[in-house]
């Protein structure tokens, strides 16, 4: 197998944190039973970047606007472990 084919994905890598980031501050602040759908997709999207050797986190921050509406803003982290190697 070639080392290339062990690499990740950059690309699908960050479009799936983006949509995980996308998720996280559209649909946190619902009724749980309104998210059933994104759940899904988010979890698929986690495993998916951890399927391929990497570790995902993230951190949420809440907003208050000037309307008063609360509001989340996310970050989504991917970072390769440390003790990671490729045999």
């Amino acid at each position: 197998m070639a080392l290339s084919e062990l690499e990740p994905d950059v690309n699908r890598v960050e479009i799936a944190a983006l949509r995980m980031k996308e998720i996280i501050e559209t649909t946190w602040l619902r009724d749980p039973v309104l998210n059933e759908v994104e759940i899904v997709e988010f979890n698929r999207l986690k495993a998916e970047i951890e399927n391929v050797g990497l570790y995902v986190n993230w951190e949420v921050r809440f907003k208050i606007d000037d309307s008063g509406d609360p509001k989340i803003e996310a970050d989504v982290n991917v970072l390769i472990p440390k003790n990671t190697t490729i045999h």
